[in-house]
């Protein structure tokens, strides 16, 4: 079952805590994928499955890609795609809701109706204005800097410790704070 089909589902949906491990998961994966052809081509709540022996697995997600996506051009938006994309997903984590069914989703339309990466990242800066309030301050602050990064430079290995002491070990220190051992 996908991350956004999940978030969807009434009962059964993941608890706060499930959340939370699904965000950082996910967080430490990106350090590990961010520059692959994994993530360049863009990828969503849709992407990410938590599936074993037809049960969720929320310490486990996996990203799923069809390969003709391989074909599809990137669109240019001016920011890094993956880190927004990111920061949306942890956004849908963290308020248990995909953007699509969030109150923020209508506002940031074309207007045909249709979605682009600029107008996802627009409407979640503006739904991360609500975040504090739910998820305290240091899982704002994780996803403020997904959605602030404009561009890494591949041959400058600095934004891997700046992404892990500003997001992953950010959400482990949140997770932690909320659910000590």
């Amino acid at each position: 079952m996908s991350l956004g089909a999940l978030l969807n589902i009434g009962p059964g949906k993941p608890g706060r805590k499930e959340r939370y491990e699904i965000a950082l998961v996910l967080a430490s994966s990106h350090l590990q994928l961010h520059s692959s052809p994994w993530l360049e081509a863009g990828w969503s709540n849709s992407s990410v499955f938590l599936v074993e022996n037809e049960k969720p697995c929320f310490d486990q997600p996996y990203l799923r890609r069809n390969s003709a996506s391989n074909s599809t051009p990137v669109p240019y938006t001016g920011f890094d795609l993956p880190f927004a994309t990111l920061g949306v997903i942890l956004l849908e984590v963290c308020f248990g809701l995909t953007l699509d069914d969030s109150p923020y989703r209508a506002k940031h339309l074309s207007p045909d109706g249709s979605t682009n990466p600029a107008q996802d990242r627009e409407a979640a800066w503006e739904w991360a204005k609500n975040m504090v309030g739910e998820s305290g301050q240091e899982y704002a602050r994780a996803v403020q800097w997904c959605l602030e990064k404009w561009r890494v430079r591949e041959d400058d290995p600095g934004w891997r410790a700046e992404f892990h002491s500003n997001v992953v070990e950010v959400l482990e220190t949140a997770y932690k704070k909320t659910w000590p051992e």
